[in-house]
C-alpha cells in the first residue's frame, strides 16, 4: 500500500475513523490497494450520532477519484439503528479501467449488534463442507440479496474490500461471488480449513498491523484459519 496514506494514533480517529475525512485523496489513487484503503475508511462514514450512511459526504468524496455510488446498502428495517453497512461505487471510464467496488463497514463500537457479530463465534456450514462463524454470516445475510441483481449485469473489474468486521464481510462474499480481487484490511479469522480451501482460486490481499490482536480472532482451538492470501504486516507508530 502507499506510504502516503497517513496514520493517526489518536483516540477520535480509531472510533470514529470517518469523521472528518480530511485527508482523504482528491484523485484516484495509483493501486488497487490503496483506493481499497480508503474504500475502506469511506465505509465508516456515517450521521453520526445514528448509524446511517452519509450519503451526500460519500458522494462528495467520490467524485474526484472518478467514482460514483451505484448503491448503499444497509441492514432492512434499522438502517439508523446499527446493523450491516456496505456501499457499491462504480468508476466509468473509456479512457482508465472500469472498476466496481464493494466496501463494508467494520465494526462500529457504538453499535451493539455489530458487537454481536463478532462475538458469536460458532462454526456453521457455509457451502459444502465449509464452514464460518455463525455471527458473520447473520450480518452478511442482512444485505446479500440485494447486491446481486446489482453487481451481476456489470462486466468490470470487481474489488471487495473492507476493515476488520467488514473484511471478514468481504471474505464470505467472496465465497459466494468470486471477485477479481479481494483486499482484507485488519480481517479477522473467517472460516475453516474447508472454507480457506474453497477460496484458493480469489486473488487476495490481508493487510495486518503487528499489534492488531483482531487479525487473531477467533483463535484456532475453535478451528479457525486466516483466508489463503498474500498477507502484508506492518508496524504500528507509537
Amino acid at each position: 500500500m502507499s506510504q502516503g496514506v497517513p496514520y493517526s494514533a489518536g483516540q477520535q480517529d480509531l472510533f470514529y475513523p470517518a469523521k472528518f475525512l480530511d485527508s482523504f485523496p482528491t484523485q484516484r489513487p495509483k493501486t488497487d490497494a490503496e483506493l481499497c484503503a480508503w474504500m475502506a475508511l469511506l465505509a465508516y462514514c456515517d450521521l453520526y450520532p445514528n448509524f446511517a450512511f452519509d450519503q451526500d459526504k460519500i458522494k462528495q468524496k467520490l467524485g474526484p477519484l472518478g467514482f460514483k455510488p451505484l448503491g448503499f446498502f444497509e441492514s432492512k428495517g434499522h438502517e439508523t439503528n446499527g446493523g450491516t453497512h456496505r456501499f457499491v461505487a462504480l468508476h466509468d471510464n473509456a479512457v482508465k479501467e472500469n472498476k466496481l467496488v464493494v466496501a463494508f463497514r467494520g465494526t462500529d463500537k457504538d453499535d451493539p449488534s455489530d458487537v454481536m457479530d463478532d462475538v458469536d463465534a460458532e462454526l456453521v456450514p457455509r457451502k459444502g463442507t465449509a464452514k464460518d462463524y455463525d455471527g458473520w454470516k447473520d450480518a452478511l445475510a442482512e444485505v446479500e440479496t440485494d447486491l446481486f441483481p446489482v453487481v451481476q449485469p456489470i462486466d468490470y473489474k470487481l474489488l471487495f474490500t473492507g476493515h476488520s468486521l467488514g473484511a471478514a464481510l468481504a471474505t464470505l462474499l467472496a465465497s459466494v461471488k468470486v471477485p477479481s480481487a479481494l483486499y482484507m484490511i485488519g480481517s479477522p479469522r473467517v472460516g475453516d480449513h474447508d472454507f480457506v480451501a474453497s477460496l484458493n482460486g480469489v486473488e487476495s490481499f490481508r493487510y495486518v498491523d503487528c499489534c492488531d490482536i483482531v487479525t487473531q480472532l477467533p483463535p484456532a482451538l475453535l478451528g479457525s484459519r486466516i483466508s489463503a492470501s498474500r498477507t502484508t504486516s506492518t508496524a504500528t507508530a507509537t
